[in-house]
């Protein structure tokens, strides 16, 4: 099932002009990525060195799962952080 919003992005392309507006503002779109990026690397460190996480639904999940979880968070973290660094140098020159 899709959600509303993306039917309506869909049919009606961007009605709000975002995209338009974050692709004439690189700069600005690049420091939400590293925000995004480093809020996510410290969740994924910060689960490495306890051993456990929230889960969803508030739900204490601990072991090799928290830290494959972890992981996950540090991977996404330092994506966000790489391509918004490209957006930052993008927006410089």
């Amino acid at each position: 099932m899709t959600p509303v919003c993306i039917l309506i992005l869909a049919q009606h392309g961007d009605p709000y002009g975002w995209n338009a507006w974050l692709k004439e503002h690189p700069l600005t779109f690049g420091a939400i990525l590293v925000g995004f990026g480093l809020m996510s690397l410290v969740c994924g460190i910060r689960e490495i060195a306890t051993g456990r996480y929230r889960g969803s639904w508030g739900t204490m999940q601990e072991g090799d799962l928290a830290i494959l979880h972890g992981l996950m968070h540090i991977i996404a973290g330092v994506g966000f952080m790489v391509f918004g660094g490209t957006k930052l140098v993008e927006g410089l020159s």
